[in-house]
């Protein structure tokens, strides 16, 4: 998923990119182009996961990479 400037005068970035960049460049904070889909089945699933795993599965949310998810999870593990 790609994140742009509140301000639009800093390029799009990824979401590992603004997470080791904090604020953007011209000064605004980075928000998604897009949002996830609210799913009602989805929100019900989170509420029953142990919390390592629902802060994964949040994450993967706004990370489309397909090694997002088990890489999410094993630095929440490491934490």
């Amino acid at each position: 998923m790609i994140f742009t400037s509140t301000r639009g005068h800093a390029a799009p970035v990824p979401l590992r990119a603004l997470l080791t960049r904090g604020t953007a460049p011209d000064g605004g904070l980075y928000m998604p182009q897009n949002f996830p889909a609210p799913d009602l089945q989805c929100a019900l699933a989170l509420g029953a996961l142990p919390f390592a795993d629902l802060v994964a599965a949040l994450i993967a949310l706004f990370d489309d990479r397909p090694e997002a998810g088990s890489a999410t999870r094993a630095a929440i593990a490491r934490a």
